[in-house]
């Protein structure tokens, strides 16, 4: 029987304002748009290949006169063709987005946004060639020990963490931010470490894999709730009618089950782990420029 949280989380997703310029103030790269790495491949008709409820947008290419950063998040490849996911709410209103390179010294325009429309989850695409992550064929297993990786607080960093159970919750993009709220079905996990060791909120590991022992990806991170030390991920079969739906290619679902006793991802090399896939830009994080047309800057809640 899945247990049920009444708690509020909030989205993972520094986002504008002072919050925003006092994280990145302590970051290792200010907020500006990096050199573009264009992608001139023609991308796939995605728009004939989706499937019902699934809707594409296209991002704006990102220019310094127009667009300023107004919030970041963290994305992984989910194939060696330039399809990344992340949460929703990352890439939610954005004018321009930009998936960085592992250094931050360069970026890729996203060039087409797929979202899920039941969850909170999103395919960017990027066209390019990057080393994939696999996903797990299974939900997280009863007291199943986890990792976050990402971008938290806009630097590199990883997080440990105990399953807990699943169920519905209410989430907001908090309090400062003052978003919408939605209704989501996620995975609750309570943390035991952070490497390196940091204080405060893990807002920017939105969209950042949560990875098993074996390596294989078990849900994508899309909320906190700070004072209990808990933290939300989307479960790997939404991850996987996401992708189905967005009509991505060339990713991989791994039955991991029998290879958790054989772990390479433990409670001593997490943080290394981690630093590895940034390194490789198998993991990256995204930058969110400007607001699309029509779409209000959120304000804080009074």
């Amino acid at each position: 029987m899945p247990r049920r949280f009444e708690f509020i989380l909030y989205a993972l997703l520094i986002g504008s304002g002072l919050i925003l310029s006092g994280i990145l103030n302590r970051s290792r790269r200010a907020p500006s748009i990096p050199p573009l790495e264009q992608q001139t491949a023609p991308l796939p008709p995605r728009a004939n290949q989706l499937q019902p409820g699934f809707h594409m947008t296209v991002p704006e290419t990102p220019e310094r006169s127009r667009h300023r950063v107004v919030s970041l998040g963290t994305a992984f490849a989910i194939n060696d063709s330039g399809d990344w996911a992340t949460a929703r709410h990352v890439s939610r209103h954005c004018a321009a987005l930009v998936v960085l390179d592992a250094d931050g010294e360069h970026g890729y325009p996203v060039r087409m946004v797929v979202n899920h429309p039941r969850t909170d989850l999103s395919v960017l695409v990027t066209g390019g060639s990057f080393d994939r992550l696999a996903i797990a064929a299974r939900d997280p297993g009863r007291r199943e020990t986890a990792f976050f990786i990402g971008f938290p607080q806009g630097n590199p960093a990883s997080v440990e963490a105990s399953y807990l159970g699943s169920g519905r919750v209410d989430v907001t993009d908090g309090p400062e931010l003052g978003g919408d709220g939605e209704r989501i079905q996620g995975d609750f996990w309570v943390e035991d470490r952070r490497a390196p060791r940091f204080q405060g909120s893990l807002g920017g590991l939105s969209g950042g894999p949560v990875l098993d022992a074996s390596g294989s990806v078990i849900g994508v991170a899309v909320a906190e709730e700070p004072r209990r030390g808990r933290v939300v991920s989307i479960a790997p079969r939404s991850l996987t009618e996401l992708l189905d739906g967005a009509g991505s290619i060339g990713w991989v679902a791994r039955n991991d089950s029998t290879n958790l006793a054989r772990a390479i991802v433990t409670d001593a090399n997490f943080g290394r782990y981690g630093d590895d896939l940034r390194a490789k830009s198998s993991i990256a994080e995204v930058y969110c420029y400007g607001y699309r047309s029509g779409i209000q800057p959120r304000r804080p809640r009074l």
